[in-house]
């Protein structure tokens, strides 16, 4: 029987452990180390300079200084918004905030270029998640964690439809649907009278000459022919139809166009005796057909300001009248009145008339900035789905909430975003309380730009290169919803 002794003889143990014959090299491979290390470092400095250290590229925005991290950067110390105000201006995000983030909160530096403005949904939901204010009670939702907790739109908050603050009359349904549209314009759409702006974000305001003349010009029945009435108050529109009476009459009156003018009263009425008609005589042109009541400023006025008559809707009996009996506003209304309201009443026949200003809303979402751009290739009914069948001016006709979640679903890869930034905006230009760029800031940025930065140390060609250009002068405090496309 073998023991372990016996197995241990069988064991070569001469010369063990064996002789390491790298060891004797060690302090040879550390020097190479160091040396490979230095020599690709200063490799690196040579020619790349300080961006050597760059995690990543700075933005496109920041690229003028791409190269100059003390611009912005103190050694050991986070970013200051000091810094960022060298060149952008101190901006208030609402006036009684209790505490304002630092810039570098939202926006970070050194990750991929397209993304620096775009800032995380959880940076506005730190303060709006549970909204406290220095002042009075806010006067937004203090409770906003994801789109889907976020409330109804202000405008239809109630759960109406019949904000519309404008003095104007109009209807949706008749000019989409009426048979009494002028063939050249048949069929409107929302297209025909809705236009976006050049930057295809906001549609543009509704204005009389570019989007209801070629359809509404006024006309009144004049002494000869048809008066156009101008869209103008009616101070403006009495002289104009006073030039057009004049005018009228000077082939009819004996006197000169030049007399006429220069001895017209407040009120056209020519004298009886020059408008009797006479005989034709050899050589003499006959005078125009004319009608002599319709020479006075008063009976004009009249018919342009007729009062509104609302279309009546039941019979004598006080039975509904059929659809095919019905007149429209159009048949019964053909003075200012068709669309404007009156503003009080007029103390005498003869008083003009004021008209209510029409304070057509030019912006619903005030707190969000929405691209019609963005969903061009979605047919305007798809989220106004109410403008077909409205009928009253008071009509809110845009989409509710529940219209943009169909596409903007919290969680789910398909949805088209909830992201707080993808409808509203941080900074309010409006507020700004500094020039965006002060004259001694500007010369610190040229300064900054223009001189050899640590890359250029002992590199007579790199310091002789031109001047970095400076950025274009900044434009002047705006209102945020007018900026550029993000």
């Amino acid at each position: 029987m073998r023991g372990s002794k016996d197995i241990a003889r069988r064991l070569r143990l001469r010369g063990f452990p064996g002789r390491d014959s790298f060891r004797r090299h060690y302090p040879v491979a550390a020097a190479v180390a160091v040396v490979a290390g230095v020599g690709g470092w200063l490799l690196l400095r040579q020619l790349e300079g300080p961006r050597q250290f760059l995690p990543r590229p700075v933005s496109a925005s920041h690229a003028l200084f791409g190269d100059k991290c003390e611009t912005c950067h103190d050694a050991f110390q986070v970013v200051a918004d000091a810094a960022c105000q060298q060149c952008h201006s101190l901006r208030r995000h609402a006036a009684d905030e209790v505490d304002t983030p630092r810039c570098a909160h939202c926006h970070v530096e050194h990750r991929p270029t397209d993304v620096f403005l775009s800032v995380s949904a959880q940076a506005c939901v730190s303060c709006h998640g549970d909204l406290k204010t220095s002042g009075k009670d806010p006067q937004i939702e203090t409770k906003i964690g994801t789109f889907a907790a976020h409330p109804e739109f202000a405008a239809l908050r109630d759960g109406k439809r019949d904000h519309d603050p404008a003095m104007l009359r109009f209807n949706h349904q008749v000019h989409l649907t009426s048979s009494q549209i002028p063939d050249s314009e048949r069929p409107l759409s929302c297209a025909s009278c809705h236009r976006l702006g050049a930057d295809g974000r906001r549609v543009q305001p509704i204005r009389y000459a570019t989007d209801c003349q070629r359809c509404h010009t006024q006309f009144v029945d004049g002494p000869v022919a048809s008066l156009a009435a101008l869209h103008a108050p009616p101070e403006a529109i009495r002289e104009d139809l006073r030039r057009q009476l004049i005018d009228a009459a000077a082939p009819i009156w004996t006197a000169a166009s030049e007399d006429l003018r220069r001895k017209s009263a407040a009120v056209v009425v020519p004298s009886p005796e020059l408008l009797v008609p006479q005989p034709p005589l050899p050589g003499r042109a006959p005078r125009p057909p004319f009608a002599v009541e319709r020479f006075s400023l008063a009976v004009l006025e009249a018919d342009l300001y007729k009062d509104y008559v609302e279309p009546p809707t039941k019979d004598a009996q006080g039975s509904d009248l059929p659809a095919d009996q019905r007149q429209s506003r159009n048949d019964l209304n053909k003075g200012c009145f068709l669309c404007h309201v009156e503003q009080g009443r007029r103390d005498a026949a003869s008083a003009l008339p004021q008209i209510a200003p029409t304070a057509i809303a030019e912006r619903w979402l005030s707190r969000a900035d929405f691209s019609h751009r963005r969903h061009a290739m979605m047919p305007c009914e798809s989220c106004h789905a109410h403008v077909r069948d409205s009928r009253e001016t008071s009509d809110t006709n845009i989409p509710g909430k529940a219209v943009c979640q169909r596409c903007h679903v919290d969680g789910q890869r398909e949805s088209a975003g909830t992201s707080c930034m993808t409808c509203h905006l941080y900074h309010d230009s409006s507020k700004a309380t500094a020039p965006a760029l002060a004259p001694a800031t500007l010369a610190a940025v040229q300064a900054a730009a223009s001189a050899p930065g640590p890359a250029c140390a002992g590199n007579a060609d790199c310091a002789e290169k031109a001047p970095m250009p400076l950025p274009s002068p900044p434009r002047a405090p705006i209102k945020w919803w007018e900026d550029v496309e993000r």
